[in-house]
């Protein structure tokens, strides 16, 4: 993305990079490789449409620390969650039309949303994310009614044996009658969860054919969506 970005734009007072949270590259490693000025900007673009203290709140803070740690006084400006972005709804009902015109295009399948699950201890603490969700999906589910037979909501990854959101996406799965395209609702970037977990694993016990959609981050389309909000 940084890369087709920098070519799109080719302005010289605009960078694009990068930052990782748990894997390298880390907010020092990357801020370290600028000069900053005190009129600069720096933007912080979280690539989570929808806000958790897990996510936006972590990677955010994250960041800032950085900043404080290295003695940056530049002005710092936060992209805030973009769920509800007419431009981005735009792409991803887009792209899901698009794949559901390739998978067998006859047939009037469900949609199932599949977001990455977080445990009920953060939700009853008081965390946005499962109520954004919820948002985002009656946004997209009434523009997408007459394409799809039923909408279904999902949770994938989750890990130990805590109590986490339900229902799982491999039980929906495993238990459909009809075939479904999968739209990971949560992830704007694909990854393991996504390109394995959804497209690979989860195929083993499916009890019925089901299409991933990509996650949005290969199309013209989320580089738009990019520049609109810098």
């Amino acid at each position: 993305i940084t890369q087709q970005l920098c070519l799109k734009l080719k302005q010289g007072d605009v960078c694009f990079d990068f930052i990782n949270l748990y894997v390298k590259p880390f907010a020092l490693d990357v801020l370290r490789k600028y000069n900053f000025k005190k009129d600069d900007e720096i933007v912080l673009f979280p690539l989570y449409p929808h806000h958790s203290q897990t996510t936006v709140l972590s990677s955010v803070e994250n960041v800032k620390k950085a900043i404080s740690a290295l003695g940056i006084d530049s002005n710092v400006f936060v992209v805030d969650i973009f769920y509800e972005d007419e431009l981005y709804n735009d792409m991803i009902i887009k792209h899901i039309l698009e794949e559901n015109e390739k998978f067998y295009p006859n047939e009037k399948k469900i949609l199932l949303f599949s977001a990455h699950s977080l445990p009920m201890s953060i939700i009853k603490k008081g965390d946005l994310y499962e109520k954004h969700i919820n948002e985002h999906i009656k946004i997209l589910s009434e523009r997408l009614k007459p394409y799809f037979s039923d909408f279904i909501l999902a949770y994938q990854s989750k890990l130990g044996p805590v109590k986490w959101l339900e229902p799982n996406t491999g039980d929906i799965l495993a238990s459909l009658d009809k075939k479904a395209i999968v739209y990971p609702i949560s992830f704007c970037i694909d990854c393991s969860e996504t390109v394995f977990e959804l497209d690979i694993e989860y195929k083993k016990v499916a009890k019925n054919e089901y299409k991933v959609v990509s996650c949005p981050n290969y199309s013209d389309e989320f580089i738009k969506f990019i520049e609109s909000k810098i």
